[in-house]
């Protein structure tokens, strides 16, 4: 028999053997090589949507810090028609920021982390997130390709501080021995957001510190500001005003000049207002809480002719109409300050919460007659911390309701009125039910809504926002 008639038991023999060799090399790859077939059978699947991986409740907002590069994971993943992960690599992964109205925000910028690629398992993540801006909220919009966009509320605080951005400034920046000015610092981060209550603020002046003395500063929350009184004890030449928060020195260092004072051949009589905030006819109409621009009060004679003398010591104050102490009531920037070498005074921090109604600024000096401002005040900006969100229960049963009140007010404490926008909203738990519209109350400036429960579960949380700002109160409703 020649080779022709053993060539189907070679082949077979051949086959038989790189089977063999096959089969051990798969045994020797492990599970690698046993789980590389499901991957091929995830890629081939569709994906149809995305889902927030990132263990934080989607509900409340991710809060980040303006410019702050610390480490942050935002996750999404791919996802089927039947909520199943997929995994597909190479989709991108694109952030960008909406304001309340949907449009592209022009408060909040992202500096970093705008895309990135999904990985093997279907996963995209940014690693190092980075905000910056103006303090507040924004919406975060997360899109892979063309697949339904993930929305993420998102909330920026002011960032660390920029001794660059921080104000400081000194008024009057020339004041007699004895005179005393007022030292404003504001203390901010790179993007200019206030950083608020809990600096630690010192200042001193070059040079010979016994010729001038700086108090403690004290906060303001109406304009985030820290103010402090500068008292001159001896004449000296202009000296660089240098301030420090939280032991940095800020780049900011104003010129103080101390000076002796000149006694004027016609004394002062008076105090007269030569620049009002605003139109005092009837009343200056002011926001409840608001910072007033520019206040000059004069020294005049009996005559209302200025009188140029420096270093004497005006205080504002707040009345009634009628000139008696006005209740419930605080004059923010009302430190005494001394006239400059022109008689005058400037109170660029003044601000006024007090209950809505009429009142009157009064400014005072020993021995001269006061100037009185009138002044009609409304409800100011909305104060998400001290608005209200209540609820009559907070367990509803089946098929019944429980009333709902918001109540929008000020930093003061003033309701807002009608007119405002009032949205509630309900997740994060099983709990569910029927939140009915919305309507202004005006007996007591409220606005009311019920809530009736349909399906229980574990405690879902009540949220409402005024004008698009969320209010700082929650309910949580079994």
């Amino acid at each position: 028999m020649g080779d022709a008639a053993h060539l189907p038991f070679r082949t077979t023999l051949l086959t038989r053997t790189a089977r063999s060799i096959v089969l051990a090399l798969l045994m020797a790859c492990g599970d690698s090589a046993s789980t590389e077939p499901v991957v091929v059978r995830s890629d081939a699947r569709p994906a149809t949507a995305i889902a927030l991986m990132t263990p934080f409740d989607s509900t409340t907002p991710l809060e980040r810090a303006a410019d702050d590069s610390a480490p942050s994971t935002l996750s999404i993943e791919l996802r089927d028609g039947t909520g199943q992960p997929v995994r597909q690599a190479g989709r991108t992964l694109t952030l960008s920021l909406l304001d309340a109205a949907g449009a592209p925000s022009t408060r909040i910028q992202i500096r970093r982390g705008v895309t990135t690629l999904t990985n093997a398992s279907g996963l995209a993540q940014v690693s190092a997130l980075v905000l910056s801006g103006r303090a507040g909220a924004a919406v975060l919009s997360a899109r892979i390709d063309s697949l339904p966009p993930l929305t993420i509320p998102v909330r920026v605080r002011a960032g660390a501080l920029s001794a660059a951005a921080s104000a400081v400034a000194v008024l009057p920046d020339s004041v007699p021995v004895g005179g005393v000015a007022q030292v404003t610092v504001v203390p901010m981060d790179a993007s200019g957001n206030k950083r608020g209550a809990g600096q630690q603020v010192t200042a001193t002046l070059d040079g010979n510190q016994a010729l001038a003395t700086v108090s403690t500063f004290t906060y303001s929350a109406i304009d985030s500001a820290y103010r402090g009184s500068l008292t001159v004890v001896g004449a000296a030449p202009p000296r660089a005003l240098r301030t420090s928060v939280n032991g940095t020195t800020l780049s900011t260092a104003p010129l103080f000049t101390g000076i002796v004072g000149v006694t004027p051949t016609v004394p002062a009589a008076a105090l007269q207002f030569t620049t009002l905030p605003g139109d005092t006819v009837p009343a200056y109409r002011t926001l409840n809480g608001a910072i007033w621009p520019a206040t000059v009060v004069q020294l005049v004679d009996a005559a209302g002719t200025p009188v140029r003398q420096a270093g004497v010591a005006i205080t504002p104050r707040a009345t009634t109409v009628g000139g008696l102490a006005l209740l419930n009531s605080t004059l923010n920037g009302a430190s005494a300050l001394s006239t400059n070498a022109a008689g005058q005074v400037t109170f660029s921090g003044l601000a006024l919460t007090a209950p809505v109604g009429q009142a009157r600024v009064r400014v005072e000096a020993a021995n001269l007659a006061f100037a009185s401002l009138p002044v009609q005040i409304v409800p100011g900006a909305l104060s998400t911390t001290v608005s209200t969100l209540t609820t009559s229960s907070t367990t509803v049963v089946v098929d019944s309701s429980i009333s709902i009140v918001v109540t929008p007010r000020d930093a003061g404490g003033s309701a807002l009125g009608s007119g405002q926008t009032v949205a509630l909203s309900l997740a994060g738990g099983t709990s569910a039910g029927v939140l009915s519209v919305v309507a202004y109350n005006s007996a007591d400036s409220s606005y009311r809504a019920t809530f009736t429960g349909k399906t229980t579960g574990s405690p879902s949380t009540l949220r409402a926002t005024v004008n698009g700002s969320q209010l700082f109160t929650a309910v949580a409703l079994t």
